[in-house]
């Protein structure tokens, strides 16, 4: 998570699906380490900058499918939430560190982050993937999920169940965007696609 960033597109970066790693090696093995998790899928990843920091500053691990058995992948909390205490509007490039839809981010992990994303609509969401069949069917057949997702965690629970440091969190403003509390398919019907998340595809040749 950050709220600044160096990438010239976007004005921040959200990355709640973080990987956990019981290092066997290093200064301290044993200790934890946490990072993050992708795998290759074409050409266009051989280079990849998220991978660098990874094997520097994360789970010290390259980005193969081998690994996948390695490391326990997770949803963080505390920065899951974080976008819901930024009142200022910003451009937020989401999952700069993984791929929001690889195989290995379970359909429940992208409900809580779209639920997120429907709560805060004075942001706007840049969400690029490689796996652009799986975002497809999901924005094809998640909406309604995502609704009662959204309602049940997050408006209807309250503040209270959010994490926040210092000072409670106030959801309550969003009911008005997102329809009857009574009806989530109300949501559904006038609310999806979400105007204030950008999809796109990263693509580098005409064969990939």
């Amino acid at each position: 998570m950050a709220d600044r960033t160096n990438i010239e597109w976007t004005d921040a970066t959200w990355n709640p699906i973080r990987a956990r790693f019981e290092t066997s090696h290093g200064d301290e093995p044993g200790k934890p380490r946490l990072g993050w998790h992708c795998e290759h899928v074409s050409e266009g990843c051989r280079r990849c900058y998220a991978e660098s920091i990874n094997r520097r500053l994360g789970t010290l691990l390259p980005f193969k499918p081998g690994h996948r058995r390695d490391v326990d992948i997770s949803l963080d909390e505390t920065m899951l939430a974080q976008p819901l205490r930024w009142k200022r509007p910003r451009m937020i490039f989401v999952c700069s560190m993984t791929d929001l839809f690889a195989d290995f981010v379970p359909d429940a992990m992208i409900d809580a982050l779209f639920a997120i994303m429907a709560l805060t609509p004075h942001h706007t969401y840049q969400v690029l993937t490689k796996r652009p069949e799986r975002m497809q069917r999901y924005m094809e057949g998640r909406a309604g999920r995502l609704a009662r997702f959204m309602i049940d965690e997050y408006l209807i629970k309250g503040a209270a169940n959010l994490p926040s440091r210092g000072r409670a969190i106030d959801v309550s403003w969003p009911v008005a965007s997102v329809g009857s509390i009574d009806d989530p398919h109300d949501f559904t019907m006038r609310h999806w696609p979400m105007p204030n998340v950008w999809l796109g595809a990263s693509v580098e040749d005409q064969a990939a």
